[in-house]
């Protein structure tokens, strides 16, 4: 009877151990499937994040691409803007200050008694540029005249820094 009772106490210490067992399994399969998604969540927003880095640094050369471009188109206008008032006979020194973009450069209006002459090539001026002047002169936006006068705004623009002040 002693082993009969020996045996007994064993399967209920075995029954015990596999008991705590089975809760400490439980436990873990609960947490492990409790972070599943939220792993797949983070997974999910990691490679979004990544997609999106990517896109930004295609977006980015391109649009360093683009800049450069015009940079370059920017200095070949100037090249010849200076080329063709070198070829008029006007000694114009551009000041640093009035290369100005284009959306601050606005045209002045003079005085009515304002002489009509330019330094942009003298009393000889190309007619198109005493357009400039008398539409200027009206009031008129940089891109007005430029599309009456036939010119690229940026022409308009340095046209309009050159032009002798009113007196």
């Amino acid at each position: 009877m002693l082993w009969s009772a020996v045996v007994v106490a064993v399967q209920i210490i075995l029954l015990a151990v596999l008991y705590l067992l089975y809760q400490h399994a439980r436990a873990d399969l609960t947490a492990r499937a409790a972070e599943r998604p939220v792993l797949a969540e983070l997974r999910g927003l990691q490679e979004t994040v990544a997609e999106m880095v990517e896109e930004l640094r295609r977006e980015s050369i391109q649009a360093s691409a683009q800049l450069e471009c015009r940079c370059r188109e920017a200095r070949d206008l100037l090249q010849s803007l200076e080329k063709r008032l070198g070829e008029t006979g006007a000694a114009v020194e551009l000041p640093v200050a009035s290369r100005r973009p284009a959306a601050v450069v606005q045209a002045r209006p003079a005085p009515a008694d304002a002489p009509t002459e330019t330094r942009v090539g003298g009393p000889q001026a190309e007619p198109r540029y005493a357009v400039v002047c008398d539409l200027a002169r009206s009031g008129a936006p940089a891109e007005e005249i430029a599309r009456r006068a036939g010119l690229s705004v940026g022409e308009v623009e340095l046209i309009l820094s050159v032009r002798a002040p009113a007196a």
